[in-house]
């Protein structure tokens, strides 16, 4: 539909009698005026014109239409005239007046002067400035005006000169602390990205710092978010940095394009799921077990020999004794001490039962164990079984006596503790076997065994590997059907299902899998309670975020006074339609896949700072100064990381925190 002015003001006018009143407006808008002046020797405003106190509904309504369209039509126009004039210039090249870089800034500053020019007659229509005294001061006022639209252009274009003059002047430290610097600013004409900035900024709030050094320092390869909660405190299983509002930002982008997002966490899930079927040797259960029987297999292969030669040289005296001790009826005990004395000379040591049994009941006098059923009960039928086993002569086979040491404790066990599972009977036998064991290893040993101890010490090797193993399947059940679970047992708060499969006195799961494994378990643990937190906090912080996005893009609504103009400018603004804007979303979309990209979008210089940066950036002295104040320090090379947590910018020395941020 046209927009007829004269129809609108006749409306405007007659709907606003009852409630309207100019000589009210008017005295507000001087009040405000002199209420503004900062001194009384400073310059006073024009006085209004004759005009606003005649037709006072047309005055308010071109003056707030001024205020409204001014600011969107200087931005316009620089931008179409930047845009306008790189063309030109790519057509024109390589002139060096109107190549596509100089083009840009020759066209933002001519459409920028131009409709700045414009919005000064108004202005001076209005009443808001006092016109030129003569034609000098016109002159000075366009160029000045260029030298504006000029320099707003340059603000992207002086990314590459600061760097390139940081580099000529400092080395690489300080051209990659003018990089530093200079790239955000190249972000100050883009709209979209300076409102995705303010929201990610918002949204950070005092917590801006933690979270740049959280992104910084987080590992390649993640999501802003899970950078962000990147750090996980063993105690609480909760990110080090809480940052409920960006979680909810992030979430709310994440769910844009979901499927960019969950890419990234179904392939950590899955190099989660390839490192447990590795420690778990399957990347099933039933691929687990099987694995376990293979090893077994492996296992019994290598260490039943080694076991059998062991167990054979400690025979042989025995053997030997049985021999001569054959057919002599009846058999004096000391025939028998007289032949062990002739073995012995020639170097053979008949395993003899008497002797064990006497150590294994010496454990008994240990006042330690007085009344101890366990250790009681069990010493005394491991005596009486090797009792039963010897043979004529007091001689034991070494296959009995191992035998014996396996089987007796636990039936020892067994009976006297019916109600204990398997754990507990395990944990049980350990411990009484800790005391007897020595004896009878002792014993085959000293008989001519001599390499029964590196049998024992490869068997208990390899079946440590197989519970590793175990311990692995195990952990692999958890990830999948409890992951809370599979978080306590990675984190030392499950010993029993470490001691279950391990054995008694073996519960801690750094020592019983190794630190290299349980690395990679607790990394996948941190991963599980990452994910929880960072639902957790977005949850927590969606309310806070609702309301950020009410405070900083939905609360403001432009004066209803000229409708179409304002439905206008709300749709430059993307306010009215109560979105922040499809581009904007593009970008913290596209921000929010990486830890580097959102810092960088954190970083982005707020425009309100551009003016601040291009003086600074202008001044020949800048980057002197930062070359003296790095080299004087003597960290010229590392000036970026050594100052990353602190974030201090040699550019406002005067300050601790970042001036060129908000």
């Amino acid at each position: 539909m046209d927009f007829d002015p004269d129809e609108y003001l006749g409306k405007q006018k007659s709907a606003a009698a009852s409630d309207f009143d100019p000589d009210d407006y008017l005295k507000t808008v001087r009040t405000r005026q002199v209420a503004s002046l900062p001194a009384t020797n400073a310059p006073q405003e024009p006085p209004l014109p004759r005009w606003a106190a005649q037709s006072p509904h047309l005055y308010a309504g071109a003056r707030v239409a001024r205020e409204v369209l001014g600011p969107v039509a200087e931005m316009l126009g620089s931008i179409g005239g930047a845009a306008a004039g790189a063309a030109a210039g790519t057509v024109a090249s390589p002139s060096i007046v109107v190549n596509p870089a100089t083009g840009a800034v020759a066209g933002a500053a001519l459409a920028y002067g131009g409709i700045r020019g414009l919005l000064d007659r108004a202005d001076e229509i209005l009443g808001l400035k006092e016109p030129p005294k003569d034609l000098t001061e016109v002159g000075t006022e366009a160029l000045k005006n260029l030298g504006t639209g000029a320099a707003y252009e340059m603000g992207g274009q002086m990314a590459g000169k600061a760097i390139q003059k940081g580099l000529e002047v400092g080395g690489k430290a300080v051209g990659a602390l003018a990089s530093k610097i200079a790239s955000p600013i190249a972000d100050i004409r883009d709209i979209p990205r300076q409102k995705a900035a303010k929201l990610a900024r918002a949204a950070a709030g005092d917590r801006l710092p933690e979270i740049q050094n959280a992104l910084a320092s987080a590992p390649a390869g993640r999501t802003a978010s899970e950078a962000i909660a990147y750090e996980i405190d063993p105690l609480t299983q909760r990110a080090v940095v809480n940052a409920p509002e960006t979680q909810a930002l992030l979430k709310k982008v994440e769910e844009l394009k979901p499927g960019v997002f969950t890419d990234a966490s179904r392939a950590t899930d899955a190099a989660n799921r390839n490192m447990l079927a590795q420690l778990a040797g399957g990347a099933t259960q039933a691929g687990s077990v099987a694995e376990r029987a293979s090893q077994k297999a492996s296992l019994n292969a290598l260490t039943s020999p080694m076991r059998e030669a062991a167990q054979e040289a400690a025979n042989v005296g025995g053997k030997k004794l049985t021999a001569l001790l054959d057919g002599v009826e009846p058999l004096p005990k000391e025939f028998v001490e007289s032949q062990i004395k002739r073995l012995e000379q020639q170097g053979l040591k008949p395993l003899l039962a008497q002797p064990v049994i006497n150590d294994v009941l010496t454990v008994l006098k240990d006042p330690a164990y007085a009344a101890n059923d366990l250790v009681r009960d069990s010493a005394s039928n491991v005596a009486k079984e090797i009792s039963q086993w010897t043979s004529r002569g007091g001689v034991i086979d070494s296959v009995a006596l191992d035998s014996i040491r396996k089987n007796a404790v636990n039936a020892t066990i067994a009976k006297l503790r019916p109600g204990l599972d398997q754990a507990g009977q395990k944990e049980a036998a350990a411990s009484v076997l800790s005391k007897i064991k020595p004896v009878i290893d002792d014993a085959i040993e000293a008989a001519g065994g001599t390499q029964w101890r590196e049998y024992l010490q490869t068997h208990a090797e390899g079946m440590k590997e197989l519970s590793k193993t175990k311990l692995g399947a195990k952990a692999m059940e958890l990830y999948t059907s409890a992951p809370q679970k599979f978080v306590d047992l990675v984190e030392n708060n499950s010993p029993k299902v470490v001691e279950k499969i391990f054995g008694g006195g073996t519960y801690d799961i750094a020592k019983a899998m190794g630190e290299e494994a349980v690395m990679k378990l607790r990394g996948a643990g941190k991963d599980i309670s990452r994910a929880k937190d960072i639902a957790a906090q977005a949850t927590a912080g969606q309310k806070a975020f609702d309301d950020l996005l009410k405070e900083h893009f939905f609360k403001f609504q432009l004066p209803n006074m000229l409708n179409i103009a304002t439905t206008a400018t709300n749709k430059v603004l993307d306010i009215l339609t109560g979105r922040i804007g499809k581009k904007t979303m593009a970008i913290l979309t596209e921000s929010a896949k990486s830890a580097k990209s959102f810092d960088e979008l954190l970083s982005t210089l707020p425009a309100s700072e551009r003016s601040k940066v291009l003086k600074v950036l202008k001044d020949p002295n800048t980057f002197g100064s930062i070359v003296t104040t790095k080299t004087a320090g003597g960290i010229a090379a590392g000036a970026d990381d050594a100052n990353r947590t602190s974030r201090r910018n040699a550019l406002s020395p005067e300050l601790n925190e970042n001036a060129l941020t908000e």
